[in-house]
């Protein structure tokens, strides 16, 4: 008794393969080593695959790439992207450039905002970038772009200026993991590179930002070790003394004025005092004004 059998397709007359399967060698999926019946022997497709192999787009022939659910004509160029792509691109809609008439992927320097930030992903860092379309004559796109129109400045965090443009005030923060200045103002600086009106140094006609809540003054007006704000670039410092006499706080040179200095020349007496800059300086007066 013979044990070939027919083939299971329907209206299918032929005999089976000889390699055990149930289907015919045109009803069985083409993929080589698949007993499959392939979709055009159990659907109404025309695909020669089997379900497992076809390519998920409805009218095409050939076969899923390996660990995805579309052929190579249909699948997305990303390595690690299984979306269909987009119509005459070879990038899916996620993954195209937004320029409608560029078919590069969405990281074209052409077209694409050049905005990108380097961010911890578990034990290594990645880049990520910006998928929108750069603003005409710049380089960033409408949501990473300085509000000053004419500037081309990247925006800081959560503000709408760049550097050049928004407040400086920094205040010393501890939330982000280490201690940092970070500048915290949102508002927009009353010069190019100072404070906005809310933080700007209390010296008449400054605008650099002053160095907190308690210290009113900016870095050029304010003496934070003796708490007031410097005359002339100089301050009356009980520990520096370096501009003011030590003795009587009269303007002076060296840590004393005129009359002190002559006094302490008269009584042969050397003057110790902190200097900025060599924090620690012997001054001994050998001549008389």
């Amino acid at each position: 008794m013979s044990s070939t059998k027919v083939c299971l397709a329907k209206e299918c007359l032929s005999n089976t393969s000889a390699d055990g399967s149930d289907f015919c060698v045109d009803h069985r999926c083409y993929l080589w080593a698949c007993d499959n019946p392939s979709l055009h022997a159990t659907t109404k497709r025309i695909s020669r695959f089997c379900l497992d192999h076809a390519c998920v787009e409805l009218a095409c022939m050939k076969a899923k790439r390996e660990r995805k659910k579309r052929c190579n004509d249909h699948t997305c160029s990303e390595s690690d992207c299984d979306t269909v792509k987009s119509p005459e691109k070879k990038w899916c809609p996620k993954h195209t450039c937004p320029d409608e008439k560029c078919n590069e992927n969405n990281e074209c320097i052409k077209h694409v905002c050049a905005r990108r930030i380097l961010v911890t992903e578990g034990w290594g860092n990645k880049t990520v970038t910006c998928f929108y379309l750069k603003l005409p004559g710049f380089e960033l796109c409408k949501f990473h772009k300085c509000q000053e129109e004419k500037c081309k400045g990247k925006k800081k965090d959560s503000s709408e200026w760049c550097y050049d443009h928004g407040c400086r005030y920094s205040e010393l923060r501890s939330d982000i993991g280490f201690a940092r200045f970070t500048w915290t103002c949102e508002d927009r600086a009353m010069v190019l590179r100072g404070a906005c009106e809310k933080h700007k140094c209390i010296t008449e006609g400054c605008t650099a930002p002053y160095l907190g809540s308690t210290t009113p003054g900016c870095v050029m007006h304010w003496c934070k070790e003796c708490s007031t704000l410097k005359k002339d670039g100089r301050c009356k410092c009980p520990i520096k003394g370096e501009w003011y006499c030590m003795v009587c706080g009269v303007a002076g040179d060296m840590g004393l004025c005129k009359k002190h200095r002559e006094e302490y020349i008269e009584k042969g007496k050397s003057v110790v005092i902190l200097d900025l800059g060599s924090r620690t300086t012997t001054f001994i007066p050998d001549t008389k004004e």
